[in-house]
């Protein structure tokens, strides 16, 4: 049985119906634009499709880090987003998807289009592996999306809320993702396929890169307050997954044999650009009213009688 009253109930069908009637979110719109930006200048400035001579190499790993953390921002999204689970996860599967393919097509106004595919391949991976991680930090830590305004939302964990419906549309997300990845096979002018252990050692490189910029989220879309204790969190990342990313440079065979001076000053121009991308989306999540906040678990009436 429920626990809420009939009054409850009636509340919130009415809130429902006058969620139903509202006119169209303005805020929609502004991340709808906001998608379309960070798409048209991954797309343009994408380093793969630039010469040696149009882009400086600094210049080229802060842009190469400025992509790479768009996988984060769409997990960020599938994780924290107040939304049913299976809404914000389908959605967020998809316009990663088409981002990630808008970007690498951008490879073809240059020269450049080695590898076609790769790119969006190793993406998808790091929205998958970091929608699980989000996902974790808001089962066991209470941290979510809230908007200023009070809206009218369902429970987020409902049994059985991933039906047969979303599984079709999921397998049809998928095979839409697969086949952008083949459409850019066929237009690749190498012939040769990336070895799996490339595909890994990448997906390893950008996921070590990334975890100290998930952080940043946290300075710019929560209340004021812990500063201190993120920047000290921040740095311990900084100083764990930094050299690390240098161990999984040397895996490739054969090693690349890079010094760990110049792995780390690559490391720190991409989260740079990481940082960059990461602020400036969640400055634009801030100003649509979103926040992150910690839900506290409420304690049960059992372990409430038990006291």
């Amino acid at each position: 049985m429920s626990d809420s009253s009939p009054l409850d109930d009636v509340k919130a069908d009415q809130a429902s119906v006058a969620a139903d009637k509202r006119p169209f979110p303005k805020h929609w719109i502004v991340l709808g634009l906001l998608l379309i930006a960070n798409a048209a200048f991954g797309a343009y400035f994408n380093p793969n499709g630039k010469n040696s001579s149009e882009v400086g190499e600094k210049t080229a790993f802060m842009l190469t880090g400025f992509l790479c953390t768009q996988p984060f921002l769409f997990a960020l999204w599938a994780a924290f987003a107040p939304h049913r689970f299976y809404r914000r996860f389908l959605w967020a599967l998809l316009l990663c998807s088409l981002v990630a393919f808008a970007e690498e097509l951008g490879t073809l106004l240059g020269n450049r289009n080695t590898y076609l595919g790769f790119g969006m391949a190793v993406q998808l991976i790091l929205f998958i592996l970091f929608t699980s991680v989000l996902l974790m930090v808001r089962r066991f830590f209470g941290w979510r999306f809230n908007r200023s305004q009070t809206e009218f939302m369902p429970s987020d964990y409902q049994a059985n809320q991933f039906g047969i419906k979303h599984l079709i549309l999921l397998t049809t997300i998928t095979g839409i993702a697969f086949a952008l990845i083949r459409s850019l096979r066929i237009l690749n002018s190498f012939n040769r396929l990336p070895s799996v252990v490339s595909v890994l050692a990448s997906t390893g490189f950008f996921s070590a890169m990334i975890i100290p910029i998930m952080i940043v989220p946290w300075f710019t879309m929560t209340f004021r307050g812990n500063t201190i204790k993120l920047i000290v969190l921040a740095t311990v990342l900084l100083g764990i997954f930094d050299p690390l990313s240098f161990l999984i440079v040397q895996q490739p065979i054969p090693p690349l044999y890079f010094s760990f001076g110049e792995v780390l000053r690559d490391v720190l121009l991409m989260q740079l650009g990481g940082c960059l991308s990461v602020l400036l989306n969640t400055i634009v999540l801030r100003l649509c009213g979103y926040r992150l906040i910690r839900e506290r678990k409420s304690v049960s009436s059992s372990q409430a009688l038990g006291q």
